[in-house]
Parts: C-alpha cells; sequence; structure tokens
C-alpha cells in the first residue's frame, strides 16, 4: 500500500492510496494515527475551546467547527465582522476564540491547554515562544506560568464545573520551543 499526503489546506492526515495484488483482492487499509496537534481535529476541539454551548451550535450551524475554520474565520476583522453578523457573536469573543484555536497551532497544545494559555495571558504562538529556552532565566520564568496556568485550572474547573488538564512543566517547555518561528496568527 502507498500512501500520498493530502495538498496544501487539507487535513494533515495521510490519505491511503489501495492498490489491489495480483489476485484482485484488495490488501486491508488501516486508519492513519492522527498528529499530535489538536488544530484539525474536529468539533470535540472546539467544544473545549468555546464554553459557551450557544455559541458553539451558532458556529457549528456555519460549519467552524475545528480550531483551525476557528481560526481562519475569526482571524481578520472582516471575516470576524461576518461572522458575527450572521451569528450573533460580538467581534471581539470571536476574536478570543480564533486565538485560542491559533494556539493549537503549537505541536503538543491541546484545547484545554489553549484556553488555560489564553486565560493567563499568552494571545499567540509568538507570546508562549517567549518561555522557550534552557537557561535558568527561561526555566524561572517558565515555572511562574506553569503556576499561573495550574491556578487557572483549578478556578475555572470551579466557575464551569468542567475538568481542565493544564501541560506539565515540561508539555510546556516542549510547546514552547515548537512555538518558537512559527507565523504571525490572528490579527
Amino acid at each position: 500500500m502507498m500512501a500520498r499526503v493530502g495538498s496544501v489546506g487539507q487535513s494533515p492526515y495521510v490519505t491511503p492510496v489501495v492498490r489491489t495484488n495480483t489476485d484482485g483482492a484488495a490488501p486491508p487499509v488501516t486508519a492513519p494515527a492522527p498528529t499530535s496537534s489538536a488544530y484539525d481535529n474536529g468539533a470535540w476541539a472546539v467544544s473545549r475551546l468555546v464554553p459557551n454551548q450557544d455559541h458553539q451550535a451558532k458556529l457549528f450551524r456555519w460549519g467552524i467547527n475545528s480550531p483551525g475554520k476557528l481560526r481562519f474565520w475569526g482571524g481578520g476583522p472582516i471575516r470576524r465582522s461576518l461572522v458575527g453578523m450572521f451569528t450573533g457573536i460580538p467581534s471581539q469573543v470571536l476574536r478570543a476564540y480564533a486565538q485560542e484555536g491559533d494556539l493549537c497551532r503549537v505541536q503538543g497544545v491541546q484545547p484545554d491547554a489553549a484556553r488555560l494559555l489564553f486565560e493567563v495571558g499568552i494571545r499567540s504562538p509568538l507570546e508562549l515562544a517567549q518561555y522557550s529556552g534552557d537557561d535558568i532565566g527561561a526555566k524561572i520564568q517558565r515555572g511562574a506560568l506553569f503556576a499561573a496556568i495550574a491556578a487557572k485550572a483549578i478556578e475555572l474547573a470551579a466557575n464551569e464545573g468542567r475538568a481542565y488538564t493544564p501541560p506539565s512543566f515540561d508539555e510546556l517547555g516542549i510547546a514552547a520551543n515548537y512555538a518558537r518561528g512559527m507565523a504571525p496568527g490572528v490579527t
């Protein structure tokens, strides 16, 4: 079996190309393994980024059902105003959702972590990249960020009634290193 990767803009999953054997029987096809990013993992990811159930329903109705689509449609002022006009969701709220979706571009950042990062003031992968590095100063700053994220996870769990899983200190460092050099996101 050969595999080909979809073109730019498609899902990061490998698309299997099935070739038949000489006896005419097709070999079994296995499902491809997903990437470790939540960027295109669909409705589950959006439901973790958007806590307001009414907003979720309105976004899903318009086909905005992945962090990538959330980032795209909330990524610029014109697109935000169009989505806001059709859904009734305020532009600033859409911008916040798009910034959370933008954080999901960083490999290893799941929707819960993106929401927690956003809530403690990290609005883009470029801001997260400021916490990368292995020197003692970077580790101390990352430790302070880790403590703030853990506290915010407890606060949001108490206020929203759902559990948040904060990234570990090591996962936070890996994500910050991945975020270095990423293109700017939501404007």
